[in-house]
């Protein structure tokens, strides 16, 4: 585990030190309003989108400050596919499991990590629900023909009066 100071930018510059990382902690202080809008500028900045990502948000004990940013921090991370930002506070010891979400998360990258959950396909795409309303469509056309050929047979075969039936010879 390495921490980095607000102004040290220089392993964010290195593509090297950035692929060494197992999951990038970002922390922001959420007393402080303007604390959110500098993470999001690091991430828009150096491209942080490869990396499995976790937010936390610490100082949760104290009164909820409005984030002075273009997006708050859980509509951010649900734009990124992430989970909300995690609150923790020292100062009453509630650290919200912060150490074994990271394990979670370390042990399973691909779940925290923007770029792969971006590149998903959309499970509700256009084409997909086109597709679903097709096959809805296609079964019941086939329901409807079914049930009027069956209605019609069973009107005129049962329904046939069996004193006009003449056995063929060969049935005789």
């Amino acid at each position: 585990m390495q921490e980095f100071g607000p102004y040290d930018t220089s392993v964010l510059q290195s593509r090297r030190q950035l692929e060494s990382c197992d999951l990038l902690v970002m922390v922001y202080d959420s007393s402080d309003p303007a604390s959110f809008a500098y993470l999001t500028d690091l991430r828009r900045n150096y491209s942080l989108d490869s990396l499995p990502t976790m937010f936390v948000a610490t100082k949760s004990d104290l009164d909820y400050v409005e984030q002075r940013c273009d997006v708050p921090p859980d509509i951010y991370c649900r734009e990124l596919m992430l989970n909300a930002p995690v609150h923790v506070s020292a100062k009453d010891m509630q650290l919200a499991n912060v150490f074994q979400r990271m394990g979670t998360i370390t042990r399973n990258p691909q779940s925290a990590t923007p770029a792969l959950l971006l590149a998903r396909p959309n499970r509700w795409s256009a084409a997909r629900i086109l597709g679903i309303s097709a096959l809805v469509g296609v079964t019941a056309v086939s329901t409807f023909a079914a049930y009027h050929a069956f209605r019609y047979w069973w009107s005129h075969i049962f329904n046939s009066n069996p004193s006009s039936y003449t056995p063929k010879r060969s049935e005789l």
